[in-house]
């Protein structure tokens, strides 16, 4: 999917090497490739660096080696200055959007969903939320319409800080707003924002505690044992839970599973190569989740649109009248048994509020959560339930969080924001909240283990949620169709 590019106006940049935070205004590109390389590549080799400056080659030969302490040290305050320490003043050409009494104020256009910075490889906004709506009443609204008139051209003046990679793939970069000006031509101000970024970082034994419950609590949620779970465990849970499921079958040597109305007709996993299950309430949409797996069968989807097998047209898992859950499961061997060390597909939330349908899943803990808005190929008409319409051609909107690290591949199956994976994002915990479904909310998820911590072959202990269970699970209740 393509992404609205913003025009950024350049001038200059300064750079000090002291110890406190730095501030670079106006810089020119070059500026920016540069912080990409010093986020996304190696620490350099600081004393090669400062070897081939030419502070050092033109240094006196008796004084060279003073010379090159202190340059190694100048290129090594400079890097860090380029990550944790910099803040960035930047000119950038913005408007304000027709006066929303909804939202109470004017949509500010540089911070809608999808919306980048064409500087460097491009950067987005990790809190653009919190600038969307520049809030003001009806009174003051018409004053600063009329103050506009009067000023010509109009540009926005951005502080930004907390340069961090950008969710996906690629060397984009992603930094929070500090602080937005509204100015017109003659440089008088007009309106501003100021937004203290939520503090997200946690030490790395609290962030993988975080990442492992969440992705537990969520597929608990649906009647499913936690990643690193032994496929007797799994398989207890889908014929206990749900309706259908089949196993991925495109090749000769893939397991062959298969759960039709709550029995097991086949299963023949232990052999297999590979163990891929889809899992749902509705025969048509489980029994067509794979069908369009292989390359010359993906080529006959629409340009623009993506594969919805495995989540329904409507994110509805194909039973509109419930609140479902559905799905593909992803299984690698190790030590010669299958462990589930995946999972991908969408869980509907009785709330019509797709902001708060993702803090409602894991509470206080949404500080952690990177909060980047995102449309998904999902049209709107389709997303509203009217699934026998052709594509509307308009995307539906949705609140995309991301926890955990970032995988290196992209997600094997449900990829919900563009058909050839680049946009669709990849972290350990990726959960988009879609707005525009009349009486709930899909929430699409993707998650797996890192290669790194996939658990050695066991058999989990973890009892999966019955269906008949009294005790509601910790998301809230979930209706399938075969109780």
């Amino acid at each position: 999917m393509l992404l609205r590019s913003l025009l950024l106006t350049a001038c200059l940049t300064c750079l000090s090497t002291t110890g406190r935070a730095e501030l670079v205004e106006f810089p020119e590109d070059g500026f920016w490739w540069s912080v990409a390389r010093a986020i996304y590549d190696r620490e350099p080799d600081f004393d090669a660096e400062a070897r081939r400056s030419d502070i050092f080659r033109n240094a006196d030969e008796f004084a060279r080696d003073d010379v090159l302490i202190q340059e190694i040290a100048r290129l090594q305050q400079q890097h860090i200055a380029m990550t944790t320490d910099l803040q960035v003043r930047l000119r950038v050409d913005v408007r304000l959007d027709d006066y929303d009494s909804a939202r109470g104020g004017f949509p500010i256009s540089l911070f809608e969903p999808g919306t980048y910075l064409g500087v460097g490889h491009g950067l987005i906004f990790g809190n653009s939320a919190d600038y969307a709506v520049l809030k003001m009443d009806v009174a003051e609204a018409r004053a600063l319409r009329e103050r506009e008139a009067q000023g010509g051209r109009k540009v926005g003046i951005l502080t930004l800080g907390d340069f961090d990679r950008a969710p996906g793939n690629g060397r984009m970069l992603m930094a929070n707003v500090y602080n937005f000006e509204y100015f017109d031509q003659a440089d008088n101000l007009l309106a501003s924002l100021s937004v203290q970024p939520e503090e997200r970082d946690l030490d790395p034994v609290a962030q993988a505690q975080l990442v492992s419950q969440t992705q537990s609590d969520l597929l608990e949620s649906i009647g499913l044992p936690p990643l690193g779970s032994g496929w007797d465990v799994v398989r207890d849970a889908l014929v206990q839970n749900y309706d259908y499921a089949i196993s991925d079958m495109l090749y000769s040597d893939d397991a062959r599973f298969r759960l039709e109305v709550g029995q097991v007709s086949v299963d023949e996993t232990s052999d297999a190569r590979r163990l891929r299950v889809g899992f749902g309430n509705a025969p048509d949409l489980v029994s067509q989740m794979f069908a369009l797996q292989a390359p010359m069968a993906r080529m006959r989807i629409p340009q623009g649109q993506i594969d919805v097998g495995f989540t329904g047209r409507g994110l509805d898992c194909g039973t509109p009248e419930i609140l479902d859950a559905c799905g593909v499961l992803i299984f690698d061997k190790l030590g010669g048994s299958w462990i589930l060390t995946g999972a991908e597909g969408v869980r509907e939330l009785d709330t019509l509020d797709y902001i708060q349908a993702v803090p409602t899943i894991v509470g206080d803990d949404i500080f952690a959560f990177v909060r980047t808005d995102q449309h998904v190929a999902y049209p709107t008409n389709w997303v509203a339930g009217r699934t026998d319409e052709q594509s509307s051609g308009s995307a539906a909107l949705s609140a995309r969080y991301t926890l955990g690290a970032a995988l290196e591949s992209e997600p094997r199956y449900v990829r919900p924001t563009e058909h050839w994976r680049t946009q669709s994002v990849n972290h350990e915990v990726t959960l988009y909240a879609v707005d525009g479904a009349n009486g709930r909310t899909p929430v699409i998820f993707t998650m797996a283990l890192p290669l790194s911590d996939q658990p050695s072959a066991k058999d989990s202990q973890a009892a999966p949620t019955s269906r008949s269970s009294t005790t509601p699970p910790p998301f809230g209740t979930m209706p399938f169709g075969n109780q």
